[in-house]
């Protein structure tokens, strides 16, 4: 049931430990992994929690080699975790940050893993550790929607099974909260958010696994200590609680499922000051399920703006119109325009106007 291989050459020429537990046709897939930031021990220790309880010789360990194929990545940094390095804030910005542009050749193989296999993901847990001092377990959640919905639906699972370690899911950041926002990721887009533009997915989130001890409450009474035992029964207990969740057909995916060539592409293009021109691709002029794009733009500060007009068919009628422009005004501030244009069976169904101002520029569309 445990197949290992390699998901990649690092940066430093190791081999990227790849793991896959359950048969690769299996009825749900999920994703996970750990150490994007690799001194980040105790979330793997979880992670190691889950892959036993879906081998282990049991009620649950049946049920997932019958029904589920795990792809796991317990050490996203490898080169990390081995020369002793911390891993975040690496220059010019950590693994977990790493969604929109892939310079990391670990995060360039999930992307085409799980991107190239043409097989859904149901669910996608990265497994953290929170700043030094926060004792408390926690979901970073991401997004609105259906997916915090679901994840929510997840977390309640997870607090009623949760066995080792203390967690409460009142303790959960929700998306758009001071703290767990667009700011964060300012320099790019982590795992957990880029899953939720896989087709098919369920359930995307990342969980934060504290260093020393977890507690109901930040300054709450001491709780269960962190060990290695104890993490990896936290770790049986999301176990379970994925095996409630994926059951449950009522959480059903956040984007459609694929469907014909190419569900979800991601494009960059550097965007001269002069202008340019950014194609269709082909692929994505043929789906009919929807689709998910990224513009990386940095405004160069000149005075002529450059303009173009991004444009993709859904179905025959269905369409999306994307005219952007950016450059600066007339005050010198760099500036994004983005006018939408969303029209169903030839229908207007929505227009808006969104300016960003400052510089880089990051916009997501899906």
């Amino acid at each position: 049931a445990l197949r290992l291989g390699t998901l990649c050459a690092s940066r430093h020429g190791r081999s990227v430990p790849l793991a896959r537990i359950g048969p690769a046709d299996a009825r749900y897939r999920v994703f996970l992994s750990s150490r994007h930031h690799c001194a980040e021990a105790t979330a793997t220790h979880v992670l190691e929690g889950v892959l036993e309880g879906a081998l282990a010789q049991d009620a649950l360990g049946d049920w997932f080699r019958r029904n589920v194929e795990i792809v796991c990545v317990p050490m996203m940094d490898l080169d990390g975790v081995v020369e002793g390095d911390q891993g975040k804030h690496r220059a010019p910005h950590d693994y977990n940050r790493d969604y929109t542009e892939f310079i990391w050749p670990e995060t360039r193989a999930v992307r085409d893993l799980l991107q190239g296999e043409g097989r859904a993901v149901d669910a996608f847990i990265d497994f953290h550790c929170p700043h030094y001092n926060d004792p408390r377990i926690h979901l970073m959640m991401c997004r609105a929607g259906r997916n915090e919905a679901n994840q929510d639906a997840f977390a309640t699972l997870v607090e009623k099974n949760a066995k080792g370690l203390v967690y409460r899911r009142k303790n959960n950041y929700p998306w758009g909260d001071t703290w767990n926002c667009d700011r964060l990721y300012a320099t790019g887009v982590s795992s957990t958010i880029w899953a939720t533009t896989l087709p098919g997915i369920r359930f995307s989130g990342c969980y934060e696994i504290p260093f020393s001890d977890t507690r109901a409450d930040r300054t709450g009474p001491a709780g269960a200590p962190i060990t290695s035992e104890s993490c990896q029964a936290f770790g049986r207990s999301i176990a379970q609680s994925l095996r409630e969740f994926l059951s449950n057909e009522s959480y059903g995916p956040v984007l459609p499922p694929p469907s014909g060539v190419g569900a979800v592409l991601f494009s960059q293009k550097e965007v001269p000051a002069e202008g340019g021109e950014w194609p269709v691709p082909d692929e994505l002029a043929r789906m009919e399920n929807g689709f998910a794009v990224e513009f990386t733009m940095t405004a160069a500060g000149k005075p002529a703006p450059w303009t173009g007009i991004f444009q993709a068919r859904f179905r025959e009628k269905d369409q999306i119109r994307l005219p952007f422009s950016f450059g600066s005004d007339d005050r010198g501030r760099a500036y994004f325009r983005m006018d939408t244009h969303l029209s169903v069976n030839e229908q207007n169904v929505a227009q808006a106007t969104t300016v960003f101002d400052g510089r880089p520029h990051r916009v997501r569309i899906i």
